[in-house]
């Protein structure tokens, strides 16, 4: 279950707990990962843009002070959202985003129409809650776990299913009761891309998917400047994920993509010998620093030292 957050007002270094009065939809918005302050819609206040786990991209527009999500904004686009970053990349004088994902390189796969599920209910009556993810095959949908794996969190398992072959034929209805599934706790994840998300007015967004290279891997963290001086914003993303649960495989694949924005309004990813960027640690946050009057990117790598790459040219900041 999500832990409550929390809006805290500074009065004179006291912060004071104002989530309930200014802004109740944050109370238990979901898995929170990543957040920024940003003027979405243009009047010259502060809005709040939040993701996160198993939720959508979700804007908490500011009213004098007060906050209020809009519901429906970015429906479809639930996912594993790790990392937002908000920034002007179409040049049309509004806010647009960038938000990163689990991306395509892993065992789970998710769309619109066929969602990936969790479900939490007690399942086998032990007076402990169980965990269970489903994803859709041919249209069916069938545990993410195997028979061994579900057996020891729920032993009813061995006996329904005396086989490995008859819990692999078996669907998530034909293990579980209509009631406990209906019961559980249950979320979905219908989006595992990263991307960007144009900000078109009105309060409508035109997802856009980052190329396949920035796919790889979990994108923790995002820089966007203008990289080549042509006037266009462009982005920088990296991470990896090492800390996986055993019979997952740790998600080290990313090495940090720089992304060109092109004419079109696309972008252009580079490889690590094209950009001269290399980051293939377990990359959790990305900065602007100055060294000696050199504009230069750090990577802080869970477990590793920082890594820094100095730029041949000046980006904006």
């Amino acid at each position: 279950m999500a832990p409550q957050s929390l809006l805290l007002i500074n009065n004179n270094g006291v912060f004071s707990d104002a989530t309930a009065a200014l802004a109740p939809g944050l109370m238990n918005v979901g898995m929170v990962t990543d957040s920024r302050f940003a003027d979405m819609d243009g009047d010259s206040d502060l809005d709040l843009v939040v993701v996160g786990e198993w939720m959508p991209l979700t804007i908490f527009y500011n009213s004098g002070g007060s906050f209020k999500s809009t519901q429906g904004q970015f429906s479809g686009a639930e996912g594993w959202w790790y990392s937002v970053e908000v920034d002007d990349l179409d040049g049309d004088g509004d806010l647009d985003i960038v938000a990163g994902n689990l991306g395509l390189n892993s065992k789970y796969h998710a769309s619109e129409e066929e969602p990936f599920h969790v479900y939490m209910n007690d399942f086998d009556g032990s007076g402990t809650l169980d965990i269970v993810l489903a994803m859709h095959q041919d249209k069916a949908l069938y545990p993410v776990r195997g028979r061994q794996c579900s057996s020891e969190q729920m032993p009813f398992i061995k006996d329904k299913f005396p086989t490995f072959h008859d819990f692999a034929n078996a669907t998530v209805t034909n293990i579980f009761s209509p009631e406990t599934l209906g019961d559980a706790y249950h979320l979905q994840v219908h989006e595992l891309r990263s991307c960007v998300f144009l900000n078109t007015g009105n309060g409508t967004f035109e997802k856009r998917p980052l190329p396949m290279r920035a796919q790889a891997s979990p994108i923790n963290d995002i820089l966007i400047a203008d990289l080549n001086g042509d006037g266009r914003k462009d982005i920088i993303v990296a991470g990896n994920n090492y800390d996986t649960e055993v019979e997952t495989v740790r998600y080290d694949a990313g090495t940090g993509v720089v992304l060109l924005q092109e004419k079109d309004g696309g972008f252009r990813a580079l490889s690590p010998a094209e950009s001269g960027l290399h980051l293939p640690g377990n990359v959790k946050d990305l900065a602007w620093i100055t060294l000696n009057g050199q504009r230069c990117v750090v990577a802080s790598n869970n477990g590793a030292p920082p890594s820094v790459f100095a730029m041949a040219q000046k980006p904006e900041p």
